[in-house]
């Protein structure tokens, strides 16, 4: 695996002490969290992804799309294309399609290039794509094609009225 680029960590900061010499924990929960590394955030994203489900709004070649996954015990997924009203049930097997799987599976393989930027993280690998994802809260939000091929917003919740649409 290729990486370029790097994190910049802030030096010297230190957690707050109370007088007697303990870590006042308050103090820590409401200090600004750090920012972690690509590798924390795209795990991080993925555990959220199998937590709590996820839906990509999605443009792609002048269409709109709903991506969608619950990952409840009676699991669905589903690509809702807005434009022509048509939607297809994903398999499990099939989660690549989301982006953060994307990127989670990415990590893994040795030919994948990563670059780390302000707030981004750029993943390019033969198999799974050219994509830029963005980063708010150490949790991927966004991406887009590398080439141009598609952008979208990410949400991690399922989307009800999509899912519905599965019957």
């Amino acid at each position: 695996m290729l990486l370029t680029g790097c994190a910049a960590v802030p030096a010297g900061e230190t957690s707050s002490t109370s007088s007697a010499g303990q870590t006042n924990s308050n103090d820590q929960q409401t200090e600004v969290e750090e920012p972690l590394g690509y590798e924390e955030i795209i795990e991080l994203s993925y555990q959220e992804f199998l937590d709590k489900g996820m839906t990509e709004r999605v443009e792609s070649a002048g269409d709109n799309y709903i991506l969608t996954a619950n990952p409840d015990s009676d699991f669905k997924a589903g690509l809702y294309n807005e434009t022509f009203d048509d939607i297809l049930d994903i398999s499990r097997d099939n989660l690549q399609l989301f982006t953060v799987v994307s990127a989670k599976l990415m990590l893994e393989e040795e030919d994948t290039v990563i670059e780390e930027g302000e707030g981004t993280i750029s993943l390019s690998h033969p198999d799974y794509g050219d994509f830029t994802v963005f980063v708010e809260n150490n949790l991927i939000v966004s991406g887009k094609s590398n080439t141009g091929g598609w952008e979208g917003e990410f949400e991690y919740a399922p989307d009800p009225e999509t899912l519905a649409r599965l019957g």
